[in-house]
């Protein structure tokens, strides 16, 4: 087992904590906040809540309303009398985090983490430590159990944050479930994300994302303009889609081992508006108690928070509820470097294989679907909401979207071939907003996109991808003006696969003048077929002479 000492540096870092500055807990948009008497912060943000550790423990079923959510149990091991058992293993839930692969013998890890602020160089981030241990436990190899560590920590000189320290958290967290069929855990999904802290050993706002040598490490922002470079090691087990808090995002992967991937991300952090309000729990709703019930609590600000993830699936409803209470006006932002793994959006089986990384979608909207875009009818459809304003109550809160999909993935949905492709994004909602998007690039097998400056309530983004297309149909038989049946199958193949053109284009080509107007006739009997089998599209029949006399009475097809 690799080892490395952490002593001197940790007894710095912690000496250094009561100097270190207090300006992040100042300008963070709850430090104004102190709860008393029955008084609850609800949240939906990216401010992280306290949870920043591995966890091995038996998880309580959801709840409706009227109803009281079970405690979780926590376990010591895999071993523990309380968690070991055939019926307590139907609830188990493994968080096992990741360390420095510099530092353990286990496959997946943490390879390298890079920051620069302001455009200069990428300067990696220098390993210093890790968190003090919390729920941390020892892995099984024998039952697939990864092993729950403490949450590596790293430091850069010049790659700052905004408490002025260049102190950095990576989060890297598979979820691991029991499955009793194969009589192991499986990796069912994955959560990543940076986070910038600093050192305070005095109470503060938020919560204590963990601790360092008992100090409390509290959140901070990224500064604008810094970009991140994130090189991880993880099961093949968690690919498909991700969904992720950054922009502009580039994606490497290759594999690693016959069981490990190795994937490069690097990417902007994004800006993300907050939800937040002070609210006595006497006044909570039905709904919102069994909110509170299934999203849970934590301490802060002298009191009990709750909320939901961006990412559940009632964030849709929850931030409609809060909506009028908070004036449709955001508590504060957070830059924020987060991604996780998601479910496939379904519509067709090119987004289902979890074989290999499909594609990244990445916004900065308060919520979002937790799947992949879904395929219907010629459009990749995702769901986006987040509230109208900034903090100020009169700017406007502006959106981003940005979607890198497998050139292949592509191209098995709309039936393309290897030939350029082109996009169009539309963002539909309340005051429907056509956003001006090319295919920002087609690199080393990736498509990427994107979707900036819309506005937002709640809005359900569609992208559109076409390719060009031209065929030459069968010859026509003597002066025949009618379609054959093999002229007919040739269209409607034609149709599927150009769906998403908006254009069909219909040419008779002659080579005599006085065949003008049986080749017009020809090339109208094919469009008005076609019409027929899909009329969203826009149809124009023509004739055109030809000197190739190859080309003498056929009918071109074209689609863009």
């Amino acid at each position: 087992m690799k080892r490395r000492s952490f002593a001197m540096i940790m007894a710095a870092l912690i000496a250094s904590a009561s100097a270190m500055p207090s300006m992040a807990a100042a300008e963070d948009y709850l430090s104004g906040i102190t709860l008393q008497g029955d008084e609850w912060l609800v949240m939906s943000s990216e401010q992280s809540r306290d949870g920043v550790h591995s966890m091995l423990a038996l998880q309580p079923g959801g709840v409706g309303i009227g109803e009281t959510r079970g405690d979780w149990i926590s376990c010591t091991g895999i071993d523990d009398p309380t968690c070991s058992n055939p019926v307590a293993k139907k609830t188990i839930l493994a968080w096992a985090l990741l360390t420095d692969c510099t530092i353990t013998d286990q496959e997946f890890c943490i390879e390298s983490l890079k920051l620069s602020v302001g455009g200069q160089v990428l300067e990696e981030a220098k390993l210093i430590g890790s968190g003090d241990p919390r729920n941390n436990f020892e892995g099984n190899p024998k039952q697939n159990l990864l092993p729950g560590n403490s949450v590596p920590i790293y430091s850069t000189q010049t790659a700052l944050n905004e408490a002025g320290n260049g102190n950095f958290a990576v989060m890297i967290r598979p979820s691991q479930f029991w499955d009793s069929a194969k009589g192991s855990f499986v990796t069912g999904d994955l959560e990543a994300a940076i986070l910038p802290y600093f050192l305070n050993g005095e109470e503060g706002s938020g919560a204590c994302l963990f601790t360092v040598g008992g100090v409390c490490a509290r959140s901070t922002d990224f500064l604008a303009g810094t970009k991140i470079e994130l090189t991880f090691r993880i099961p093949k087990s968690l690919g498909g889609w991700f969904s992720g808090r950054m922009k502009d995002p580039t994606i490497s992967i290759a594999p690693l081992s016959a069981q490990a991937n190795r994937i490069q991300i690097t990417s902007e952090p994004v800006e993300v508006a907050a939800l937040g309000l002070v609210k006595s729990k006497a006044a909570f709703t039905d709904v919102e108690n069994m909110w509170q019930q299934n999203n849970g609590k934590w301490f802060a600000n002298g009191g009990w928070a709750t909320g939901a993830n961006s990412w559940q699936p009632n964030i849709f409803p929850f931030i409609e509820n809060y909506r009028p209470q908070v004036n449709d006006t955001a508590i504060g932002t957070n830059l924020v470097w987060k991604m996780r793994t998601i479910g496939s959006g379904g519509g067709s089986n090119c987004l289902a294989d979890k074989s290999r990384v499909l594609g990244i979608v990445t916004t900065n909207a308060l919520g979002y679907d937790i799947g992949s875009p879904e395929f219907r009818d010629g459009f990749l459809e995702y769901k986006v909401a987040g509230l109208h304003y900034m903090p100020n109550g009169k700017d406007l809160v502006i959106g981003t979207y940005d979607l890198i999909i497998e050139s292949e993935t592509a191209r098995c949905l709309y039936g393309f071939t290897n030939a350029p492709v082109s996009a169009t994004v539309t963002v539909v909602g309340t005051g429907d907003q056509n956003v001006a998007s090319t295919v920002v690039s087609e690199k080393d097998g990736w498509l990427k996109l994107a979707a900036y400056g819309f506005t937002f309530s709640e809005k359900e983004i569609k992208v559109k991808l076409s390719q060009p297309l031209t065929k030459s149909l069968s010859e026509f038989s003597g002066s025949s003006k009618t379609l054959s049946a093999k002229q007919k199958n040739e269209v409607s193949a034609l149709m599927k696969k150009v769906s998403s053109n908006p254009k069909f284009i219909c040419t008779g080509t002659y080579v005599k003048p006085s065949d003008k107007a049986i080749a017009l006739s020809r090339a109208k009997a094919v469009c008005n077929y076609a019409k027929g089998l899909d009329k969203n599209h826009s149809f124009f029949a023509q004739a055109k002479q030809t000197k190739a006399a190859s080309y003498d009475g056929k009918v071109m097809v074209s689609s863009k």
